[in-house]
């Protein structure tokens, strides 16, 4: 009856440290989506006015710009927006973890996808000499977060990127199925 009595109060010892530790790593949890709150709150800031002076000078209004500065601009508009994109998804994993993610789901035009995701891969493409063609029928919808879709895209060719040989080429084809 004494060790029994022993066991069952070493039981319960080890319940309240679990029950300690529960409560430590709630409060970690906590913590870490407040600072990823916080953190994208404040790298948003900046980097929306990064845009906003990249809009200046697309517009001209500092001064006239050449074709080939303007499209750079676009291409830096570009990856400002895809890095929001990025900020935004973490925040978003602060969501899921708690229960309260959103999706803002329509019908998406798949070749206007790529064709937006295109440019943020096209330096590496170029630093590597791969040729790159989209076939994507301008007609085909898919029903999507528009800003996960494109995330999607942009892993999907970087990784092509990443492990295709140099001067090689990497294609992208998307039709819908007769169902």
């Amino acid at each position: 009856a004494v060790e029994l009595e022993l066991q069952g109060e070493q039981m319960r010892e080890q319940a309240d440290r679990l029950e300690q530790m529960a409560v430590a790593a709630d409060e970690a949890n906590r913590a870490k989506s407040s600072f990823l709150a916080m953190m994208s709150h404040e790298l948003r800031t900046p980097l929306n006015a990064i845009s906003g002076y990249l809009q200046i000078l697309e517009l001209g209004i500092a001064g006239p710009i050449t074709d080939a500065q303007r499209d750079i601009l676009h291409r830096l508009d570009q990856s400002g927006r895809h890095l929001l994109g990025l900020i935004n998804d973490v925040l978003d994993l602060s969501r899921i973890e708690a229960g309260r993610i959103e999706y803002d789901i329509r019908d998406v035009v798949l070749a206007d996808a790529v064709a937006g995701v295109t440019p943020l891969v096209e330096p590496q493409l170029a630093a590597k000499g791969i040729r790159f063609h989209a076939d994507v029928n301008g007609a085909l919808k898919v029903r999507a977060d528009v800003e996960k879709l494109r995330q999607i895209v942009v892993n999907l060719l970087g990784n092509a990127v990443k492990f295709t040989p140099d001067n090689g080429a990497v294609e992208l084809g998307a039709t819908a199925s007769p169902d």
